[in-house]
């Protein structure tokens, strides 16, 4: 009795290890998943951000809200609420008045567009904080957020 005993406790033992390493090479497994989905996320902000763009590049012949979004190339959501933006050689041409009009525009968009998706949770106080942005032309960077604001931006020229 005692053998049968001791060889039903042996094998609980062994099942009770073998089940942990399933479970542990289960969440092993799954963390790959989590960042993958992550990047999926970003992705999916990204074809959303670039429709969001040329809606209002498109907007822009008829409407001047949407004026001067024809000077931006590409808007891109690097995820941690950081956004890159690369723009053409006019953007210059734009006043600094309206630059910062375009860019506040710009920065409502991309947040209202990763909240619309559900890409990004993001607090009240993220939204009129903005988001982390910087700018280039022909992969320089010429103006990036302001340290102590977002919505400011430090320009290089």
């Amino acid at each position: 009795m005692n053998k049968v005993k001791n060889i039903t406790i042996t094998a609980l033992a062994c099942f009770s290890f073998g089940g942990a390493i399933v479970a542990t090479n289960s969440l092993t497994n799954a963390v790959p998943t989590v960042a993958a989905a992550s990047q999926e996320n970003i992705d999916i902000a990204n074809r959303d951000i670039a429709t969001y763009l040329a809606n209002c590049q498109q907007y822009e012949s008829n409407d001047k809200q949407f004026d001067g979004y024809t000077s931006i190339k590409n808007i891109q959501y690097l995820g941690n609420k950081q956004v890159k933006v690369t723009v053409n050689d006019d953007f210059y041409q734009l006043s600094k008045p309206h630059r910062d009009l375009l860019i506040d525009s710009l920065q409502n968009g991309v947040i209202g567009t990763l909240m619309d998706d559900q890409q990004q949770k993001l607090a009240e106080s993220d939204v009129h904080k903005g988001m982390k942005t910087k700018f280039y032309l022909n992969n320089q960077l010429i103006g990036q957020s302001s340290k102590q604001n977002n919505r400011v931006m430090d320009w290089k020229k």
